[in-house]
């Protein structure tokens, strides 16, 4: 149940990110309550969904928090740039 804190500490909107006191104080006083044992992340995280496997009540409460996906055309331009010549 990790899923608001660390969307907010990777988002791509630089502006919006938590800096390091207000994810300490985001944890300390608001996830204690709802945290449980959950299995270590083995993907990257944007393309993991921490999201999915929890309840209904919690994604509603804290969809304000949620990263949205990567857009196409970031992904595209990402796949461009590891081109041996995608970056010259």
């Amino acid at each position: 149940m990790l899923a608001p804190l660390l969307d907010k500490m990777v988002t791509r909107t630089i502006s919006n990110r938590f800096t390091a006191s207000e994810a300490l104080q985001f944890f300390e006083d608001l996830l204690p309550d709802t945290l449980v044992p959950s299995d270590a992340l083995t993907e990257h995280y944007e393309q993991c969904d921490r999201w999915k496997d929890l309840l209904a009540e919690f994604i509603q409460r804290w969809s304000a928090y949620r990263e949205p996906p990567v857009p196409r055309t970031t992904m595209w331009l990402r796949k461009i740039s590891r081109w041996g010549t995608g970056y010259q």
